[in-house]
């Protein structure tokens, strides 16, 4: 029996840390990626733990969580990394005080019997199997709810002051829990101290998320600002481009009476050459005003044939390969900011190319049931390198192009699509999936 009661606790302390993991990413750090090393990771040092326990060497797991989370962290973010999940260490010590909390304040009135070592075996079995329960309904509930967001990174300061605070708290909990031992529960008053001394350490760690989070609240809209001030300026840019369309169509139809008293006047004189050489120029003309590229879709149309006029006087190759039809549940604001982010460093990447027969640039669209593929594939000229899956650009404006592509992923991401890069020799590959 005392096996199958140390197997549970050890269930328990495993399904607390998965599910402390959980909250975590999906109340404060979105960046957090669960995977299987993180449950294969657990799942050593509870079996670990458990092992320890069988031979009879008593371990407080809980204070023990806090360093496996963050050894965990380190295995899979590295030093670099980490930097972006430091949000842990304050949840944590959250979390634990949380934990200190309740148990002392359920002390308070029902007296000591929940506070000594040891506590009544009947009573820590429903504890330990209520709490497996309970975790895990939070692993159950959180994997269903947690969504992707953009990506925030703390600053220096906020690392230092985030660690120093949490390195008080924590040890703060160490020694409270020694002084449990020590403390006469009886008496009301030692216990309400350690109650006060617990408020006390979560006021100030939920001070300090409180004032990064506002600081990063900050940061997230005015990021946001600068993405719908770009909204505007393509959406100017696109007015202006179809104000001169139509100026140019007026001005072709007013002149079309005369352009057939010209072509009648080559034709009476048999004069070929000179009329096709002047059908040539007409035509030219007339296709610079058309819409010589034709998917399907509206928005997508109106984009590609708006940067046609730049990619012809370039001598960039363009092929377009597949369709995609109007009805998606993507708004055109948000393909908008795929297309005319991927088509502008589509084509910056192809003119840094000195040899005009590799400025090539393929679009490749696949419309299906359910889903929407998009291709962009170009020579990667304007890519310097690739650091962790992010690229550096060879751009002057490489803030604004950082900008175009967080906005590209953020819209795949918004509608729980895939946004990929892919680098394969010479070509530089994006590739998208949204839902239909």
């Amino acid at each position: 029996m005392d096996m199958i009661n140390i197997a549970a606790e050890s269930i328990d302390s495993y399904l607390a840390v998965i599910a402390m993991i959980y909250m975590i990413k999906y109340f404060f750090c979105r960046e957090i990626n669960i995977n299987k090393n993180i449950f294969i990771i657990c799942g050593i040092s509870e079996l670990i733990i458990f092992l320890l326990k069988v031979i009879h060497i008593n371990i407080i797991e809980l204070p023990y969580s806090f360093p496996l989370i963050l050894v965990l962290m380190l295995y899979n973010y590295k030093f670099k990394g980490l930097a972006k999940v430091l949000y842990i260490i304050p949840c944590l010590t959250i979390s634990l005080m949380f934990a200190y909390l309740i148990v002392m304040a359920i002390g308070i009135f029902s007296g000591p019997v929940l506070l000594r070592d040891p506590m009544p075996d009947g009573i820590y079995n429903v504890l330990t199997y209520f709490s497996i329960i309970f975790d895990g309904t939070i692993i159950i509930f959180l994997r269903k709810k947690i969504k992707d967001n953009m990506y925030i990174t703390l600053n220096k300061l906020d690392i230092v002051i985030m660690i120093t605070v949490s390195i008080v708290i924590f040890l703060l909990i160490c020694i409270m829990d020694q002084l449990k031992m020590r403390v006469v529960y009886d008496a009301i008053i030692d216990r309400c101290i350690i109650i006060v001394i617990t408020i006390c350490g979560i006021i100030m760690d939920s001070c300090l998320l409180i004032s990064i989070f506002k600081s990063k609240s900050a940061v997230y809209y005015k990021s946001m600002n600068e993405i719908n001030k770009h909204y505007m300026k393509m959406q100017l840019e696109h007015f202006d481009a179809y104000k001169k369309s139509q100026i140019e169509t007026r001005r072709i139809k007013h002149d079309m009476k005369n352009h057939l008293i010209c072509i009648s006047e080559f034709l009476d004189n048999n004069k070929i050459d000179e009329l096709k050489k002047y059908i040539y120029e007409l035509n030219n003309g007339v296709i610079n005003i058309d819409n010589v590229i034709k998917t399907g879709n509206m928005v997508v149309d109106s984009i590609l044939n708006e940067k046609y006029s730049i990619i012809k006087q370039y001598n960039i190759k363009l092929s377009v390969d597949g369709r995609m039809g109007n009805e998606t549940s993507v708004e055109p604001v948000d393909l908008c900011t795929i297309f005319a982010n991927a088509i502008d460093n589509a084509i910056e990447g192809s003119i840094k190319e000195n040899i005009e027969t590799k400025r090539i640039i393929k679009i490749e669209l696949r419309d299906n049931k359910n889903f929407i593929f998009i291709i962009f594939e170009n020579n990667m000229t304007g890519v310097k390198g690739r650091i962790k899956n992010k690229y550096v650009t060879s751009k002057d404006d490489a803030i604004n192009h950082g900008f175009g592509i967080m906005n590209m992923q953020y819209a795949a991401k918004k509608y729980n699509g895939d946004f990929e890069i892919k680098e394969n020799d010479d070509i530089f590959r994006v590739e998208i999936v949204l839902p239909k």
